[in-house]
């Protein structure tokens, strides 16, 4: 029986051509639409965000204001945009409070989370306003978040500790190093070997089940991202590790297509053979080949690694863009900078112009849903500021994760 590495009906059609002219256009439109769209509060959610009202905001790095505030900063400081009085004054109205907002809105064993709690909040308030006072509240964070269950990028210790990495690279304190090393030192003695497959993973506690994830969402690929980020600031040994294993279990876990599909790999979201079975993977950033590929891209120039990340490469576009919108996390704007980052891997300029075609697509997906909904999606991972971050990174000739590579 033949192996199923995508679900077509998640998939469209590659329906725009790149033209650079186009995509500064779409830039200058989604950067004014979120400008224009804030309130008091930041932006209302999406109706595609099922907010539970309304008039519902989301504050976090994220899908909600921290995230929109931290690219629109990044971009001026990029020079993709130019800055504006509106722009600043939109950030520190927004930055007062934004913590406490967030905080209300969430549970409180969230708060340790960079992307959903106060971690990635504080960083972006130090960051514009470089107070003591929040070092200090990061670091009690980014400490207690080594203990978190979970073991996963989202809510756990793999993500929060980016921001100990950023800050190494940022303040400069010995503190972050310790902190990295910490993280990263978790990381290996967390791992345990796969009932299955014999292989490293980690065994998430998430949302009331246990579960070993593969992808950069929750799993394997997201955490050794980390240590692949904090590689100048961590024991080599410890990153050859890391890498070794991840490997070793993506390798005996790939999907790998066969006639049409052959050269093409992708994975299910989770190693369970029960719980996947009669069940067509995806093939997103956050679960897939897409994420794997965009948090692995910097793995080892080997003959195995290059193998493996061409083979989820050639899967991303196979299937095509997403049909379910435009996003970095499950769109199509995070396949399109997946793509990119394998032209930077490979030095093939096949997959530049691939990943600009997704990226030309998913700037016509925006529009179409600005259209449809009669306003933008302001949100960094969930919405139009994804597409303009990748759209800024492409015109510079880059492919750097918003958030992850930089802050």
């Amino acid at each position: 029986m033949s192996v199923a590495i995508l679900d077509p009906s998640r998939h469209e059609p590659l329906a725009a051509a790149w033209s650079e002219a186009a995509a500064r256009q779409s830039l200058a439109r989604i950067v004014s639409s979120a400008l224009d769209e804030a309130d008091a509060l930041g932006w209302p959610a999406h109706p595609l965000d099922d907010p539970e009202s309304p008039d519902d905001h989301r504050h976090a790095l994220y899908h909600g204001a921290a995230g929109v505030l931290w690219t629109l900063r990044r971009l001026v400081q990029d020079g993709a945009i130019a800055d504006s009085p509106k722009r600043r004054a939109l950030e520190d109205r927004l930055l007062d409070g934004l913590v406490e907002r967030n905080a209300a809105a969430r549970k409180p064993d969230e708060r340790g989370s960079f992307w959903l709690g106060d971690t990635g909040l504080e960083l972006l308030a130090w960051q514009v306003r470089k107070d003591a006072a929040t070092l200090d509240r990061l670091e009690a964070l980014l400490t207690a978040q080594l203990d978190h269950p979970s073991l996963e990028s989202l809510w756990s210790f793999p993500g929060s500790a980016l921001a100990a990495v950023h800050l190494a690279e940022q303040d400069g304190g010995a503190r972050w190093r310790s902190l990295a090393e910490a993280a990263v030192a978790r990381l290996l003695a967390t791992r345990i070997a796969d009932p299955e497959t014999g292989t490293p993973v980690w065994e998430q506690d998430l949302y009331g089940r246990r579960v070993r994830w593969l992808g950069a969402g929750h799993g394997l690929a997201g955490n050794v991202y980390l240590a692949l980020r904090a590689r100048r600031l961590v024991p080599e040994t410890a990153v050859a590790s890391l890498l070794d294993g991840a490997y070793t279990t993506l390798a005996a876990t790939a999907l790998r297509g066969e006639g049409a599909q052959a050269g093409a790999w992708n994975w299910h979201p989770m190693i369970d053979a029960a719980r996947v079975a009669g069940r067509l993977p995806l093939l997103q950033d956050c679960h897939g080949s897409p994420g794997i590929l965009a948090r692995l891209a910097e793995a080892p120039r080997t003959p195995e690694w290059d193998e493996l990340l061409l083979a989820a490469g050639e899967a991303v576009w196979l299937a095509g863009p997403l049909s379910k919108g435009p996003s970095l996390c499950h769109g199509t704007a995070g396949n399109a900078l997946a793509l990119l980052r394998l032209a930077e891997r490979s030095g093939d300029d096949r997959w530049r112009e691939r990943g600009l075609a997704m990226l030309a697509h998913a700037a016509a997906q925006v529009e179409a849903a600005r259209e449809q909904h009669g306003r933008g999606r302001p949100s960094l991972w969930t919405g139009d500021l994804g597409v303009a971050w990748g759209l800024a990174e492409a015109l510079a000739g880059r492919a750097r994760l918003p958030l992850l590579d930089v802050f």
